[in-house]
């Protein structure tokens, strides 16, 4: 979950016995042992009745050294960041995590969704399943900026340098997600590297390569490259 807030400190961290760092970004009300639990402050939550936070922090302003990082985990979290915002991530996680490090990413299953969506004759379930793709708007920051998949997840992820993809799906009360989980290997893919590809992530995105695609295609990558990043997660 994200917030204003300056960038966090890193000695707030907490670790594993064996010195593992495990990050849970965005944790609401589910607090892992053994994972520095990352959420922003309660005053920003509205139906949420407690946070159980080890560390209050926009996570878009999240910083930790190069390859210090044992897993990073998010929760219904990705699907709130903008298009640029999340590649950008991607790329910062990329950076942080140790050899053979984890990234494990949960979120609405856009194809399933849509495919429910479309077989069903229930207005009440088709609303159901709009909420869980686009988000519940109680709040500003209870918004959806984009939507994952398998095929999406796999063609973004190995791009960056993500490998050994693994997917996990499930079904919650009318609702299905998706799980990726991969690592970082050797050799390990460079930030030059890493950008280029985004930008041709990005590309994919443009409607046609007119003058007006090419400008939008350059303030994505505006967005991407700046540091004060705008994101909003919940």
């Amino acid at each position: 979950l994200l917030c204003r807030s300056e960038r966090s400190d890193v000695s707030s961290t907490t670790s594993t016995p064996d010195n593992r760092i495990k990050l849970h970004l965005g944790c609401g009300e589910v607090y892992l042992p053994g994972y520095t639990n990352v959420d922003f402050p309660p005053s920003h939550h509205s139906v949420q009745q407690q946070s159980k936070a080890d560390v209050f922090a926009d996570l878009s302003q999240l910083h930790y050294p190069t390859g210090t990082v044992d897993e990073i985990r998010l929760h219904h979290v990705f699907e709130h960041f903008e298009r640029p915002v999340a590649l950008r991530l991607l790329i910062d996680w990329y950076d942080w995590l140790k050899d053979g490090g984890q990234l494990i990413i949960e979120t609405p299953d856009f194809q399933r969704c849509v495919q429910e969506y479309l077989h069903s004759h229930s207005l009440g379930n088709q609303l159901k399943i709009l909420r869980h793709l686009f988000g519940s708007h109680e709040a500003k920051w209870a918004v959806h900026y984009d939507g994952w998949d398998r095929g999406r997840f796999a063609h973004v992820l190995t791009a960056l340098g993500y490998r050994n993809l693994t997917f996990t799906t499930g079904e919650w009360k009318g609702t299905y997600n998706i799980t990726v989980n991969c690592t970082k290997e050797n050799p390990p893919l460079s930030k030059a590297e890493q950008i280029s590809q985004a930008r041709e992530l990005l590309r994919l995105s443009l409607v046609d390569n007119s003058p007006t695609e090419m400008r939008m295609l350059e303030t994505w990558m505006e967005q991407f490259e700046t540091t004060d990043v705008r994101a909003h997660a919940a």
